[in-house]
């Protein structure tokens, strides 16, 4: 079909549509979010798929990239202009290397989120008025419609993977839960500090790819997207938190108290974007290396190499070749040998009037454990997941001690968000929130020990004894709600103790001290059993 040409009278069309909307984008009530949603709907709808949604999911905290060890040590030599390749590296290392993604996995799980919540100036007889009841049953609410244990470790895996993790809170979705919503760590920059955490400039392209759907962002996401075409408001790196409203190109402000964007740093002391396990890489990028090295040198060492001479014919006879076999029959006789042995065996040469037989030998038999050893030694409380190194029961609870103290820097972080928006509920009385504990049993042993002895002297503390329990106070008083009013107690069968179970019961004897108790030679007696024979137990 021939080409068709556009006449006169449809470019003047088109340039009185264009006119039109130009006249009326510049309109300070013109809705250029619906507008946009509409636009992308009809233009670009066919690109709009499942498979183009689920893209830019995944593309939101995982961009993985292949580097050689070069390019990576190059990079980290230089942090500030390689952030994202340098995320991008630690990503890949997590999808490839076994040794990295569980010790990143054993940190990312460590934290248990203990949460205990104290009045910030009640008196004692606040405790029983109106408004305090009021205000406590608002900060109840909060924590139960937000399940802070779960988006709080999701928050610590994008730290961790990332070293910022930009997110949303969004109340709007569901009237019983609140989450947060993520932001890809690509267009985020942080910008600056306030008393609630970081601020951060959010780049608003990522939404004209003509594949994201607006109506899946909160409406603080939905408004800074109109403001990029409505009038332009000078960018001021020092707005106060509620009048950041400033643009620079597609950038835009945001702040955590008015557009509900917040930021969390694993390390907020340093505003370069490097991931804590960065450094990491250097060495266990080197474990495909080790094992190939290790796999070769056990392959040679399975081997025999078999030598010998072929006979050669007297030195007198006029023949270019004085071998005393013919060529033919000399492969015939290899061939077959070859057959016969197998691939363990190498074949120089056969039969003849000496034959020798050289077993190879691996003189660095270890050299892929003594990598492992190595690495294993990085990681602190983390080493016990590959068994290489047995660590003493006091070398165990000294690295949980370590790796307790480096995660729980981020709790501050994550008790200012809890603050605020608890505080933001109530009217006459704040509450300060206060978040600890790791997953480590010593810990939680220790922790209920503690709550169970101060209470024993009178030191009754709700909120110690509720996260011995892993419980908050809230959750603690419904379960003791629920055990006295829902008939737990006529459900109960009278259970043995001191003074109903015979002297022959075979738990007779001195308690056994817990994990954290024990000695060294206590530990060695029961990771060997000695006391068997004995009619001890482990």
């Amino acid at each position: 079909m021939p080409e068709e040409k556009l006449t006169q009278d449809d470019i003047k069309i088109v340039k009185d549509f264009v006119d039109t909307l130009q006249t009326e984008i510049v309109r300070d009530d013109f809705d250029f979010v619906s507008f946009s949603s509409a636009f992308n709907r009809a233009a670009y709808g066919a690109y709009a798929t499942p498979q183009m949604v689920n893209t830019n999911l995944q593309n939101i905290n995982l961009n993985p990239r292949v580097s050689t060890y070069q390019e990576y040590l190059r990079a980290l030599q230089n942090p500030k202009s390689n952030e994202d390749a340098i995320i991008s590296y630690g990503q890949n290392e997590y999808l490839t290397n076994t040794l990295y993604k569980r010790n990143f996995d054993y940190y990312a799980n460590l934290l248990s989120f203990d949460l205990a919540i104290r009045p910030k100036s009640a008196e004692a007889k606040d405790y029983s008025s109106a408004a305090y009841k009021k205000d406590w049953n608002a900060a109840e609410d909060f924590l139960t419609k937000f399940d802070y244990r779960s988006e709080f470790r999701k928050c610590v895996f994008n730290m961790l993977n990332s070293d910022i993790y930009a997110c949303m809170f969004r109340d709007d979705m569901n009237e019983d839960k609140y989450v947060l919503q993520d932001l890809s760590y690509k267009y985020v920059k942080i910008t600056g500090r306030c008393s609630h955490g970081l601020l951060v400039d959010v780049d608003m392209s990522f939404l004209m790819n003509g594949t994201q759907d607006l109506m899946m962002y909160p409406k603080s996401i939905r408004r800074k997207y109109n403001s990029l075409f409505g009038k332009q408001n000078k960018y001021v790196p020092s707005s106060t938190l509620n009048d950041r409203t400033g643009k620079f190109g597609f950038y835009v402000q945001t702040s955590p108290t008015e557009d509900e964007i917040w930021a969390f740093k694993f390390n907020p002391d340093i505003i370069t974007e490097v991931p804590y396990f960065a450094p990491m890489i250097l060495d266990t990028s080197l474990m495909d290396f080790y094992r190939e090295l290790q796999m070769n040198q056990d392959l040679v060492a399975a081997k025999k190499l078999i030598t010998s001479q072929w006979p050669l014919l007297d030195a007198k006879t006029a023949q270019t070749d004085r071998l005393g076999i013919k060529a033919e029959t000399m492969g015939v006789i290899l061939g077959a040998i070859k057959s016969g042995l197998g691939d363990y065996f190498n074949i120089a040469s056969i039969p003849s009037d000496k034959i020798e037989v050289e077993q190879m030998e691996n003189k660095n038999k270890t050299a892929y454990q003594d990598y492992l050893k190595n690495i294993s030694g990085l990681m602190g409380g983390a080493n016990t997941l590959f068994s290489v190194v047995k660590q003493s029961s006091t070398e165990s609870m000294i690295s949980a001690d370590i790796d307790a103290m480096l995660m729980s820097k981020v709790y501050p972080q994550f008790e200012a968000f809890l603050e605020y928006h608890i505080n933001k509920k109530t009217k006459k009385f704040k509450f300060d929130v206060k978040l600890s504990g790791t997953s480590s049993y010593l810990e939680k042993d220790r922790k209920y020990k503690a709550a169970m002895d101060a209470a024993k002297v009178g030191l009754v503390c709700e909120n110690k004894i509720a996260c011995a329990l892993d419980l908050n106070i809230f959750e603690l008083r419904k379960e003791l709600d629920l055990s006295k009013n829902g008939g737990f107690a006529d459900r109960l069968t009278p259970m043995m103790n001191m003074f109903t179970m015979s002297g022959n019961n075979d738990g007779a004897g001195r308690p056994q001290n817990s994990e954290s108790e024990v000695s060294e030679s206590s530990d060695a007696t029961r990771s060997n059993g000695s006391n068997l024979p004995r009619g001890g137990k482990i």
